[in-house]
C-alpha cells in the first residue's frame, strides 16, 4: 500500500474534523494512496460548494426575486418560521405574498406588500391579486374544505 503525502491542510481539515466528532483518531501518515485520493476529491467538492455558496450570496437577490410568492401553511409548519420566510421575500423584491393558514380557527389569509402593515382576511372565500395581479383571484373554498 502506498502512500501519499498529505498537505498541511489536509492534515488540519482532517484532525479538525475528527477533533469535532471527538470518536476519530486521524494518523495522516499511515492512510491509503485510494483513501487520500478520496480524501482530496471530498475536500475539492467542499470548496466548490463553499465557492458557490459565497458567488449565490454575493448576487444582487432583488433582481432574482419572486414577483408574487404564495405559502400554504400544513401542520409540520412552524407559523413563526412562514412568517419570517414571507418578510425575507418582501425584503428580496416580491410585490406580493400570501401566507394561507388553514390550520387557524379562524381560517387566514396573511397578505404582504412591500413596505406595509401586513393585511389579515378571516374566513375568506377568496382572496384578490389586486392591483398587483390584475384579474387573478384565489378561490380558497377547496383549500378550506381539504382536511388538514
Amino acid at each position: 500500500m502506498g502512500v501519499v503525502a498529505v498537505s498541511e491542510d489536509t492534515r488540519e481539515a482532517l484532525e479538525n474534523f475528527a477533533a469535532k466528532r471527538g470518536d476519530l483518531q486521524v494518523d495522516a501518515d499511515s492512510v491509503s494512496e485510494a483513501a487520500q485520493e478520496h480524501i482530496a476529491q471530498m475536500f475539492q467538492m467542499i470548496a466548490a460548494c463553499h465557492e458557490f455558496q459565497r458567488a449565490y450570496n454575493a448576487l444582487d437577490s432583488s433582481r432574482y426575486a419572486r414577483t408574487f410568492v404564495i405559502e400554504l401553511r400544513s401542520s409540520s409548519d412552524s407559523l413563526t418560521d412562514l412568517r419570517a420566510k414571507m418578510e425575507e421575500y418582501m425584503n428580496n423584491g416580491a410585490r406580493l405574498g400570501w401566507l394561507i393558514d388553514p390550520l387557524a380557527d379562524p381560517k387566514l389569509v396573511y397578505i404582504y406588500r412591500p413596505q406595509a402593515q401586513v393585511e389579515v382576511l378571516e374566513d375568506a372565500n377568496s382572496v384578490s391579486g389586486e392591483p398587483e395581479l390584475p384579474g387573478f383571484t384565489l378561490d380558497l373554498t377547496r383549500i378550506w374544505d381539504t382536511p388538514t
